[in-house]
This record gives structure tokens, sequence and C-alpha cells, in this order.
């Protein structure tokens, strides 16, 4: 056999041929990305230490506001640390849940678009077609992903020291673990990213799976927290991340389990990925039909079909979730009746319901979200020409997402609700709660139709920005609700957001507010199309 046949065989030597320079072009083509998720995360962490240090500037108030985070619902958004009554700790209370989800769930996207989306959209054939090995593009994309969340947890740590969080006389192993707790976050989000890019031959149900993963196991650390036994948090990736303690207990050994999974999870995806078919999943798509289905010949239809496999996915994730709240909530009667300290907006069974059903309306937007947001990927890989080609119109086209995408969130919030209410009513012997919750939970649905609303206008005026603006405005909402009170914004600021605005039920009684939502949604939707019809296919 000669030299060159040798050459050519796929062994583990030249399966990373070119890894090196395709890394590089990586690292070149995502600057600006990384430079915003970074910039992002650690200038949010910067600006609420900075207003914390004003803001507590007595011990008697850093002790007053370790109480308030004792609070079961505090535990139950940003979990549990040992000692609270320290800066630094307070710091953590308010912003490391939401920057390491954040970052955990961004990773899961940020692998996706370098790995599975250019595989589906052919980049990665054009670039094999040099001499580059099967493993190089996967390699040098999560090889950047791992770098950015280090450097994200090496700048966390500086920002932590820098504003001096640590206890005098301690050192700065807070500070430390603060920013290693964040990297591991993000570790963890690459590597459940990079093996669910394995499973699927669709870019957007890789990322709702990867996503569906890092929200379970948050649930099982919220159970965990809020239980007698914290078992389930243990178990969850994200309650060895929550549980190194900075300020606290300082877990520093905690970072070893993290980086085994994603080392684990890593070598599963090459190994997955040296061998299945180029283009395809381990979950293999079905023949299709000799003849289309009547319900493919319209647009919605095609939407229907082509986010079957997500919608599917969120519905079952978002049912878990319900129920996992639900078994939650019943535990917490007794210590809501011996509790005094305000949570989340009030005290009561009533108050951590409201917060339960909020998170329940955060999940839900997601997956309409992924179908408003898609006009833009159509329009870009040529699909909006080939339907207006077949006589289907601009607004026929919008029109039909902006529906499915409604209906979807309606469905999803009555799952949420019903499946929270059921396991709810179970615990507290009161079934009736079932049909109650689900009910409560459609209060968020004019809310998110309003988001998809403002979808649709960005689509019509800027197309190239309607992607990244809107997982911003996702990012901005999550923020508001953890993080409403360092914000500083004015009253008519938050009450504009929607999950802030719309009233807490069942904490607070309905309210007419929730039709300005809806007034909103139909203005943004008559502008956007009309947008949409004045530019050129594509923008």
């Amino acid at each position: 056999m000669s030299k060159t046949a040798l050459q050519s065989k796929s062994t583990p030597l030249n399966s990373y041929m070119g890894a090196g320079k395709y890394f590089r072009f990586t690292l070149k083509h995502n600057l600006m990305r990384y430079l915003v998720w970074i910039a992002v995360l650690v200038l949010m962490l910067a600006y609420v230490g900075a207003y914390y240090k004003t803001l507590f500037d007595t011990q008697e108030k850093l002790n007053e506001f370790a109480a308030i985070g004792a609070t079961p619902g505090m535990v139950a958004m940003i979990g549990k640390l040992g000692n609270l009554a320290t800066m630094g700790a307070a710091v953590w209370t308010k912003i490391w849940m939401f920057n390491a989800m954040t970052l955990a769930i961004g990773m899961v996207f940020q692998v996706t678009k370098g790995a599975r989306a250019d595989e589906e959209n052919g980049r990665t054939e054009l670039f094999r077609s040099r001499p580059l090995g099967i493993h190089s593009t996967l390699a040098s994309v999560v090889g950047g992903a791992l770098l950015l969340c280090f450097v994200t947890g090496l700048l966390s740590t500086a920002v932590c020291i820098g504003l001096k969080l640590d206890p005098a006389g301690e050192g700065v192993t807070g500070s430390i673990l603060f920013g290693l707790s964040i990297t591991a976050m993000g570790w963890i989000g690459v590597g459940i990213g990079a093996l669910s890019n394995q499973f699927s031959s669709s870019a957007s149900l890789s990322n709702s799976t990867g996503s569906i993963l890092i929200m379970l196991f948050y649930s099982m650390r919220l159970m965990g927290d809020m239980g007698t036994n914290d078992t389930l948090t243990w178990l969850s990736p994200v309650g060895w991340c929550e549980r190194m303690a900075p300020w606290a207990e300082n877990r520093g050994w905690l970072i070893i389990p993290v980086i085994v999974l994603t080392a684990i999870l890593i070598i599963m995806a090459l190994w997955i990925e040296s061998r299945r078919d180029y283009g395809a999943g381990v979950l293999r798509d079905k023949k299709g039909r000799s003849e289309a289905r009547p319900i493919m010949k319209s647009s919605w239809g095609l939407v229907l079909h082509l986010y079957k496999g997500s919608i599917i996915g969120w519905s079952i994730g978002i049912m878990l979730s319900g129920m996992m709240f639900g078994s939650v909530a019943k535990s917490m009667i007794d210590l809501f009746s011996d509790s005094g300290i305000p949570m989340v907006g009030g005290s009561g069974m009533d108050s951590l319901l409201s917060f339960l059903l909020c998170f329940v309306g955060l999940v839900s937007v997601v997956e309409p979200m992924l179908i408003m947001t898609g006009l833009r990927s159509d329009e870009a890989n040529g699909l909006t020409e080939v339907m207006l080609a077949k006589g289907i119109s601009r607004t026929r086209i919008i029109m039909d997402r902006f529906i499915i995408g409604s209906c979807l969130a309606a469905i999803m919030l009555l799952l949420g609700g019903l499946s929270c209410g059921f396991t709810y009513g179970a615990a507290a012997n009161d079934m009736s709660q079932t049909w109650r919750l689900a009910f409560d939970a459609l209060i968020y649905l004019p809310g998110i139709m309003a988001i998809l609303g403002v979808i649709v206008l960005l689509f019509g005026y800027f197309p190239r920005t309607t992607i990244p603006a809107a997982w911003f405005l996702y990012g901005l909402m999550y923020f508001a609700v953890l993080l409403s009170d360092a914000l500083k914004l004015p009253d008519w600021v938050l009450n504009i957001l929607p999950f802030i605005g719309t009233p807490k039920v069942p904490y607070e009684s309905y309210s007419a507010s929730v039709f300005g939502y809806l007034i909103g949604a139909v203005v943004f939707l008559v502008l956007g199309i009309a947008g949409v019809k004045k530019r050129d296919i594509p923008g």
C-alpha cells in the first residue's frame, strides 16, 4: 500500500489534522461574540458588586440581607450558601446563579453554532474539502468555548478581588472560587452542547436538548435545596458548582468532578462523531413519504414539521419541571407558616406559587421565540425566497409563525401550570389547585405575545439583528426578574417588561394591565409586517 493511501486512512493521528489552524479561525471568527459574552457577564458582576458595596455599608445591613437570602423563595432561585452575612456572599446571592446559568446555556448555543449549525448549512463540508480531520471542527469549537469560560471566570475573580469582596484577613480564596464556579458551569454547558450536537441533525433540536438538560439539572438543584434532603443537589452538576460555596465552605475540590464530567461528555461526543454519517445524528431521521401530507402544503404546516422535535422536547421538559416545582411547594408550607420574612414580593404559599408560575412563563417563551427567530434564519438560508416564489405572501409567512408561537405558548403555560398544580394539589390534598394554577399561568400569555411582536418588529426593520437582539431581550427579562432592585430602573420601565409588569398571580390579583401587552403585540406585529413588505428579501 502506498504512503499516500496509508495517510488517507482515518486514524487518531489525522482525525485532528488542521485543528490548530481551524482553532485560530474559530477564535478570529467568534472574537466579537466572545468579547460580548465576557463583557456582559463580567460587567454585570462589577455593577452589582459596586452597587452592593454602597448599599450594605454596615454589618447590620448585611445580616438583614442574609436573613432574606435564607428564605425559601431566595433559596429556590439562587441556591443555598452557608454564611450569607458577608459582602462577597451578598454579591453571590444576587448574581451567581444568573451568570452561571446564562453562561452554561449560552455555551450550548455557542457549540451548536460552530458545530451542528455549520454542518447543517454545509459549511463544515466546505472546510473538509481541505486537509481537515474529522474531529478538527468540533475540537476547535469546543476548545474556543472552554477558553471563553476560563477567561470569563478569571476576569470574574479579578473583579471580586478588585472590589475587595473577601472578608479581611481571609485572603482571596472566596474570589478565586467564585470565578472557578462560573468557569465550571460554563464547562458543563460546553460538554452538554458537544454531546447534544451528536444526537440530532437539527441545530434547533440540539440547542433545545442541551438547554432542557441544563434546566433539568437546575430543577434537581432546586428540589434538593428546598427539601430536607439535599441528595438531589449533590446529584446535579449545577449543584456541584453551587456547593463550591465561595466565602462560605470554600469547596474548591468540586472542580474535579466538573472536569471529569466535562471530559467524559466531550470524549463521548468525539467518539460518536467518528461513527455517525456526516449531516446525520444518532437519532436518524425517518424516510420521507413519497407524497407530502396535506398539512405540508401550507406554510404553517411546514413550521410545525420543522420544529416538531423541539416542540415535543420543550413540552416534556416543562411538564417535568412543573411536576418538580409542585412537589417542592407542599414541603415549604410549614416553613412559610413560621417565617415572617418577605419572599419574592410577599410571604406565604401563594408567593412561592407566583414565583414558580413566573419561572414556568420564562421557560414557556423559549420555543415560541425559536419559531419566531426562525424567520431570519429561513430568510438567510433561502427558504423564504422559495416560499415567496410559490405564491405565499410575506404577511402569511409571518402570521402563521406568530399564531403558532402564541398557541404553543398557551399550551406550554397550561402544561406547566397543570403539572405544577397537580403535584402540589396531590401533596396538599386539594386537587382544585390543578386547574387553578393552569389558568393562573395563562396570565403570562399576553406578555409572551408582546415579545413575539417585538421579534417581528426587529425582523421588519433590523433583520440582521433579529436573533441576537431577541435573545438579549430574553436575557434582560431574566436579569430583571432576579436583579430588579439592583438595576435602579424607574417603576414604569420595569412595569413594561413582561414577567415583571405581569401581575404575580395567585399572590396578586388579576388586573387590566395585561391588555397593554396585547395592544403592544398587535402594534408591533402590524409595524413589523409593514417593514418586511418595504424591504428586499433577503435583507
